[in-house]
């Protein structure tokens, strides 16, 4: 029944008597709440909220962002100060707070507005550069969050802040989650008597756990000691805020369960049912209050990224040309595998000593001994791979049989090395994420590069589609970011099918990664792939960026099979025994955009082989580097993360058709939501001498400043095999704090300059098929085959609008075609 939410009373908060908490506006007026002694919604049909999920979602922060900061700018009656007194968390003029400060001014980039921020704030009483974070950027404005003194000096045009109320801290799902409206799968699994499986789903509700993080703050002790001291102080004051109020049924909320995250400076509280939503809800609400918390989010759900399985034989077709070439193997190159672990047993990893032990352990052990496996980081003293995945995943990359003449039992890369990181473990039936996987993820992925795994398969993803930029996004982001050899590979999900609702925008949270390569699955078998399949999560990601990034084959994809997996499914499999002893050799054929992203890891750590066995030469006088399709070890190089990704989606081809929610065949074309830059197709992504006679150019981490232009000539020729021009140009831009419209921080562009032979009037090409500059994606690809001998090509790249504080950025650039330059 609609209930009028009683505002929290002002109090002074313990140990620090200078703050004193006070009701931020919300909500405004009277609102339904569900409360726990009414009956919870039937699983079928999801309740909405909407007067609750306005001024509580991003919607609401966009407005802030912009709306309310230009009219600052544009209006001279506009009192920030009486914003402030209204909206934020400290009362106190001369308490520290945390400001959204913006620069308005459309003549400059986000470098020039940085600077303005740097000479009216950095020194300001109370400011605190730990935290200073950017937030936003475009062509017309760019926002940070700001910590200071609320009564240092007031700032001057184009600089303008906007106080960080409790409103904005609540991010997307998060109120729906506290009132336990969240949506959730209602997985049920069925076996037929013709030996395969199917699952079928439905869609209920459940209260999810919440996460609260703090700002990292050098002044507070954010250990776990220190963070749930910080804690137990915000439940210690709730109730005290309870007293004298009509909440005082409320009273068990500051009992509530709760664990520590304190590398993520963060606090995971328990959603209990026992608790009134009501209740839990506005202790929620209090929370936002406090000027340490930065954010408040649903803790999601993580699944592998599995569909249908149907165990079979293996079919004995062999990888196309297009994802695999005879001469590049994968030798030297090493793949860290995030999963439910792997059989170490199986035939496709197993040592020719059966007398080798090996290994876990949590601090990232490295053993040369082992033929397939040198690194296994694990929370559990046991090799057990209960859900089949990982062991799957692991084959599609790199297995390969000790057994001479089963070339066709052979991974994307037979003979790179696997590093397993367990992060699933099988529990009641199904897989669950092992506890603090998110706080540690950063850390395990460092350790997998100690073993030169410089390439991350990530096979997994949300339970249910997260198309806004999320936290784990940020995580990947991050690590990319910092770690410019790194590339991790990420699986699109399975939401493409008409029980998740919408078709597009039905990508996991993982995908919408800025920096990483998203995949989609195609169907493939004996006709080949041409067809995005019906499972496949598509794209775009809420602020309009391209996502799937690439597609790969998704279906009928055999590979090994875990002798400790589901008993249920390992008994329709007794008829495939072992050849060698007691050694594992069952395979089965299952499909989902999880292959499709194993696939395309094996397919990545080809590229970086044929950098590093020396295929192509750097330019001695930092130009442009060619790849002659010739290995020379005196070549040898390195290649980043982000010129294995230009690589890869240079050569990209478009994909013809896609089924829709119904399964019906429909047409697609490049860049959009199903296929993003088409599927994978190695060999027009790299000149194999045997097989091409086209040009490969590129430039990897080469660095531009903010407003620079860097050019490149082509020269069209002759007598190629391939026909089109095609470049692209990548880069890794820095992880969000927030999801927003616009989730790009830097943004370089590219277009090229196209003069005909005998013409005198150029023309202009964009990227990703706009006719303008694109300033969403960090990946930009111009493609062309309306072209003729003598034609002269020159492909402009410019740090059009960088925010970074160095003001400079590093790209790389593939490049492709007939000619010259």
């Amino acid at each position: 029944k609609p209930i009028k939410q009683a505002p929290i009373s002002s109090t002074t908060p313990k140990g620090d008597p200078s703050k004193s908490l006070v009701t931020a506006p919300i909500p405004p007026k009277e609102i339904d709440i569900i409360t726990g002694d009414q009956p919870r919604p039937s699983p079928d049909r999801i309740p909405t909220v909407p007067h609750l999920n306005i001024p509580f979602s991003l919607d609401y922060f966009d407005k802030i962002l912009l709306t309310d900061t230009r009219r600052y700018y544009e209006e001279e009656e506009f009192n920030i100060d009486e914003r402030w007194e209204e909206e934020i968390n400290v009362s106190r003029n001369n308490a520290i707070g945390t400001f959204l400060v913006c620069n308005g001014d459309e003549k400059v980039s986000g470098y020039a507005r940085f600077q303005e921020i740097e000479r009216q704030i950095f020194g300001q009483p109370g400011f605190k550069n730990k935290n200073f974070s950017a937030i936003f950027n475009t062509k017309e404005t760019s926002c940070w969050f700001v910590r200071m003194n609320k009564g240092s000096s007031a700032l001057r045009k184009p600089l303008y802040r906007i106080p960080f109320n409790g409103a904005m801290k609540f991010e997307r799902g998060t109120v729906d989650g506290a009132l336990g409206l969240a949506p959730q799968y209602i997985k049920e699994t069925s076996h037929s008597e013709k030996k395969t499986t199917s699952d079928t789903y439905k869609i209920g509700t459940k209260a999810t756990d919440i996460e609260v993080t703090l700002w990292e703050d050098p002044d507070e002790n954010l250990s776990s000691d220190g963070l749930e001291q910080i804690f137990e102080r915000m439940l210690s004051d709730y109730g005290e805020n309870l007293a004298g109020s009509n909440m005082t049924h409320c009273s068990g909320v500051k009992d509530i369960r709760y664990t520590l995250e304190p590398k993520l400076h963060a606090v995971i509280i328990e959603r209990l049912i026992k608790c009134s939503r009501e209740c839990f809800l506005n202790f929620l609400y209090f929370l936002s209050l406090y000027d340490q918390v930065l954010s408040i989010a649903p803790v999601e759900d993580l699944s592998l990224a599995k569909s249908d399985v149907t165990p079979i034989a293996m079919s004995g077709e062999a990888y196309p040309a297009a994802i695999s070439v005879p001469s590049l193997t994968g030798k030297g190159q090493v793949i860290q595998v995030s999963d439910s672990g792997l059989d170490f047993n199986h035939d496709f990893f197993a040592d020719d000593d059966n007398n080798l032990t090996p290994e876990i352990s949590l601090d990232g052990f490295i053993t040369e001994k082992h033929r397939k496996v040198i690194q296994y980081i694990s929370t559990q003293d046991r090799f057990e791979d209960m859900e089949g995945h990982g062991t799957h995943m692991a084959g599609c990359i790199a297995g390969s049989t000790l057994s001479s003449g089963k070339r066709e039992k052979l991974g994307i890369a037979p003979n790179a090395k696997i590093a397993v990181y367990k992060i699933f473990e099988f529990k009641d039936g199904r897989s669950e994420l092992v506890t603090n996987t998110k706080e540690m993820f950063e850390h395990y992925v460092s350790l997998g590069r100690k073993a030169d795994a410089y390439i991350h398969n990530a096979s997994w993803t949300s339970t249910l589609p997260k198309n806004h930029y999320t936290k784990w996004a940020a995580i990947v982001d991050s690590i990319l970011f910092n770690n410019h050899m790194q590339l991790i590979i990420i699986a699109a999900g399975n939401h493409g099918k008409k029980i998740d609702g919408e078709q597009e925008k039905s990508l996991g949270m993982l995908g919408v990664s800025k920096n990483a390569i998203t995949v989609g699955a195609l169907e493939w078998g004996k006709s080949g792939y041409n067809c995005v399949a019906q499972f496949s999560s598509r794209g775009p990601t809420a602020d309009g960026r391209i996502k799937p990034d690439i597609v790969g084959p998704g279906t009928n994809i055999t590979s090994a099979f875990s002798q400790s997996a589901n008993p249920e499914l390992k008994n329709y499999l007794k008829t495939i025994t072992s050849t060698n002893g007691d050694r594992n050799e069952w395979t089965f054929t299952g499909m989902g955009t999880s292959q499709a992203t194993a696939i395309l890891s094996g397919t990545a750590a080809l590229v970086r082989e044929y950098f590093m066995d020396g295929y192509c030469k750097l330019s001695k006088y930092g130009g442009l580097g060619s790849c002659t399709g010739q290995a020379d070890q005196r070549n040898t190089y390195k290649p980043s993360g982000a010129l294995i990704k230009a690589t890869l989606l240079n050569g990209a081809q478009p994909v013809k058709n896609s089924r829709d929610q119904d399964g019906i065949k429909i047409r697609t074309k490049v860049y959009d939501s199903h296929q993003g830059f088409g599927a994978v197709n190695l060999s027009r992504s790299l000149p194999i001498n045997t097989q091409s006679n086209w040009q490969f150019r590129f430039v990897d981490q080469q660095t531009i400043t903010d407003g620079d232009n860097h050019k490149f000539y082509f020269i069209i020729q002759e007598g190629c095999d391939l026909k089109e021009f095609s470049i692209t140009l990548t880069w890794m831009d820095e992880a969000r704090i927030f999801s927003s419209t616009h989730d790009l921080f830097n943004d370089i562009d590219l277009s090229v300059k196209l003069d005909r032979f005998g013409s005198s009037k150029s023309e202009w090409l964009y990227p990703n098929g706009l006719g303008v500059k694109d300033n969403k994606n960090n990946v930009e690809r111009i493609r062309t085959s309306d072209i003729s001998a003598k034609d002269r090509l020159t492909p402009i790249i410019k740090g059009a609008n960088l925010m970074s504080q160095s003001g400079s950025m590093k790209y790389s650039l593939v490049a492709t075609g007939c000619f010259t330059g």
